[in-house]
C-alpha cells in the first residue's frame, strides 16, 4: 500500500507513544529529533493530544526497526509502556473489578489511544479470545504494533492479578521468526506462529474471573465516565465511523454489527 493511501491519513496513534518510542531510541544512541523530522513529525504534533496519522507512524516504525537492527523492538516497547502511558484508558482498566471487566474495558476504549487496530472480545465455552483486528493493512509496521500490544496487555493483566499468565495462549499470523525465543523473555503465555489470519490472545475463564488487586469502584466509574465522554463527542464518533467504512475491503457491516464494534446500541448509532 502506498504511504499516500487515504486509509493511512486517518488518525492512528496517540503522540505519547511516539514520545516513548523516541526515548527508547535515544537510549540506543539514535538521533531522535532528526528521525522525527525525517518522517514529518513536528514538535506541535508530539506535544498535542490529537492522534497522529498512520502515514507518519508507519514511516517512523519502519525506520526505527531498521536503525536499531532489532526486529523484536515492539516487545521492548511494550515492556517500556507503563499504566500511566495509556492515560484515562489505563486508569479505567486498572480500576476494573475483575480481569474480564478489565479486558472488556480495554477493548471498549482502546480507540481513544490507538485506531490502527480494533480489539474484539469473544467469549467461548472454555476460554475468552481477544482478537487484534487491523483497521487497514498495516504493512511492515504491523508486527511491531501487535508485539507491543501483546506485552502491554499481558503485563497489565499481571499487574491486576499479581501473577504470571502461564495459561495464556497467543497466536500470531506471521511465520516463526529466527528470533522467536525473544518472545519468551517478555511474555509468560505460550506463543504460536502462522496458524491464524489475525493475532489472537486466549485466556481461560478461571483466570478472567479473578478479582483485580487494584479494583476501585469509584475510580472505575469516574474513569469510564470520562472515556465515554471522549468517545461520545460528535467529531470523534463521526471520525471513527468514517474510518471504519472507508476501510471496508469486502462489504459494509450491518448497522447492528457496526453498533457492536462501537459499543453502542443500534438506536444510539442512528441517533448520533
Amino acid at each position: 500500500m502506498s504511504p499516500t493511501h487515504p486509509q493511512w491519513q486517518q488518525p492512528a496513534l496517540h503522540p505519547i507513544y511516539v514520545r516513548l518510542l523516541g526515548a527508547l531510541l535515544a537510549r540506543r544512541g539514535v538521533d531522535t529529533p532528526a528521525l522525527l523530522t525525517e518522517v514529518g513529525l513536528t514538535r506541535d504534533a508530539l506535544d498535542g493530544d490529537a492522534l497522529i496519522p498512520y502515514t507518519a507512524v508507519q514511516a517512523l516504525i519502519s525506520r526505527v526497526v531498521e536503525l536499531s537492527d532489532c526486529p523484536w523492538l515492539g516487545l521492548e516497547f511494550g515492556a517500556a509502556a507503563q499504566i500511566h502511558t495509556h492515560g484515562v484508558v489505563g486508569h479505567a482498566t486498572v480500576a476494573s473489578g475483575t480481569l474480564e471487566t478489565a479486558l472488556r474495558t480495554l477493548a471498549r476504549y482502546a480507540s481513544l489511544r490507538l485506531r490502527a487496530v480494533r480489539l474484539q472480545l469473544q467469549p467461548g465455552s472454555a476460554h475468552t479470545t481477544l482478537r487484534i483486528v487491523p483497521t487497514y493493512p498495516l504493512a511492515d509496521a504491523g508486527e511491531f504494533i501487535i508485539d507491543a500490544l501483546l506485552v502491554i496487555i499481558e503485563r497489565m493483566l499481571q499487574t491486576l492479578s499479581g501473577a504470571a499468565l502461564d495459561g495464556a495462549r497467543y497466536h500470531l499470523p506471521q511465520a516463526r521468526p529466527p528470533w522467536a525465543a525473544r518472545y519468551g523473555e517478555f511474555l509468560s503465555g505460550r506463543v504460536t506462529f502462522g496458524d491464524v489470519t489475525e493475532a489472537t490472545l486466549q485466556f481461560d475463564h478461571a483466570l478472567l474471573e479473578q478479582t483485580c488487586l487494584t479494583a476501585d469502584a469509584r475510580t472505575y466509574a469516574s474513569a469510564t465516565q470520562e472515556c465515554d465522554a471522549k468517545l461520545g463527542s460528535a467529531a470523534d464518533f463521526g471520525a471513527r465511523i468514517r474510518t471504519r467504512l472507508a476501510n471496508c475491503t469486502d462489504r459494509y457491516p450491518t448497522a447492528a454489527a457496526l453498533a457492536g464494534e462501537l459499543h453502542v446500541s443500534p438506536r444510539n448509532l442512528f441517533r448520533r
